[in-house]
């Protein structure tokens, strides 16, 4: 089979290539290069390194006008939006999942692999491709890939499926890759050090507008330094009272007025998350309720629901009702549905 690895020059990607290149595959290397950055050329230079001391051909595929188009500006104005985006789904879906299996078609090549850590099983009953967790669920990311559709899917391999990141660096090291005891990556790849606002800042060239919080009743409490800098349940560094003692947190943002609703932690409890832009991995909308497990952040296990899709002046939306109340629910987050370990789909959450 013909594979293009999606390698970035980290050690999971490099040993994924090394497994299908062992395994006989005719495998290729490609990195897509999404920015202007110093980091961002010596991860090229170490993929290509890695493709080098394997034997196997290395592209470099430019992603930079793609990438900054639906990630970059999906990012920046989710945030002054009022939102907390997660791009790294929207980079898999639209980037890594998207132009790079195009490209790897326009290559000749069947298949892409990368090295995140999940399962594609194909259901021969339902002639389906199913997304499913991780057997080592530290490690597993198929919450990022919810969006992939039944195409995607279909041309899709995740060669470290099964093997521990200990296993992989010993791979890595086994064979001599130079990025074998390389750092995983943390935050956002495009945001150094995770400073969010210093990045929405310099890519606008504006400063955030100051604005006020208030309580749940519009009554000014304070100044604050721009909506960007808060998250739905957050209280730390926010420097709030509402007096008597009790602790403040971030409720509720409203960009359109530019405040931050600050209240009591009983208010940040809810059974109803509502959800739009919403997927299905098998490109089919329920027409009834569904039982499932859901969570809406990544880090969450997932709890019992119910969810169902409706349709509003042509919009469509998907109303997960929780069994148990569901803290600090954050709009731009994703809410992924799930039947075990199998992902069946999710949404945005508004």
């Amino acid at each position: 089979m013909k594979i293009l690895v999606a390698m970035s020059g980290g050690v999971d990607s490099t040993v994924a290539a090394h497994i299908l290149n062992k395994e006989g595959h005719e495998v290729a290397g490609a990195y897509m290069q999404m920015l202007d950055t110093e980091a961002s050329r010596q991860a090229a230079e170490s993929a290509e390194l890695a493709a080098r001391k394997m034997g196997i051909p290395f592209y470099l595929i430019d992603a930079r006008a793609s990438f900054k188009a639906n990630v970059l500006e999906y990012f920046v104005s989710a945030y002054l939006e009022g939102s907390t985006p997660n791009p790294c789904i929207q980079c898999n879906k639209t980037i890594k999942f998207g132009l790079f299996i195009q490209k790897a078609i326009e290559l000749g090549y069947d298949k892409v692999a990368t090295g995140h850590y999940a399962r594609i099983v194909y259901n021969e009953d339902t002639g389906l491709y199913e997304l499913r967790q991780s057997s080592d669920k530290h490690k597993d990311q198929s919450y990022f890939l919810y969006q992939l559709n039944q195409e995607q899917l279909s041309r899709s391999v995740f060669p470290l499926e099964g093997i521990s990141k200990e296993t992989v660096r010993r791979i890595a090291t086994d064979f001599g890759f130079a990025n074998a005891k390389s750092k995983d990556s943390q935050d956002i790849c495009f945001v150094e050090n995770g400073k969010y606002i210093n990045y929405i800042e310099e890519y606008t060239g504006k400063t955030l507008e100051p604005g006020c919080f208030v309580d749940i009743n519009g009554n000014v409490l304070a100044k604050h330094k721009g909506i960007a800098n808060y998250t739905i349940g957050q209280r730390k560094g926010v420097g709030v009272s509402l007096g008597m003692g009790v602790p403040a947190y971030v409720i509720s943002k409203d960009a359109t007025n530019n405040t931050v609703v600050m209240g009591e932690d009983s208010l940040l409890y809810t059974n109803i998350i509502k959800g739009t832009q919403v997927r299905f991995t098998d490109g089919k909308m329920p027409h009834e309720a569904m039982r499932v497990q859901a969570k809406h952040r990544y880090n969450q296990t997932p709890s019992d629901a119910t969810i169902r899709v409706e349709q509003t002046d042509g919009k469509r939306f998907v109303i997960a009702e929780f069994d148990n109340p569901q803290r600090a629910v954050t709009p731009g987050q994703s809410l992924v549905f799930y039947d075990g370990d199998k992902i069946l789909g999710g949404a945005i959450v508004v």
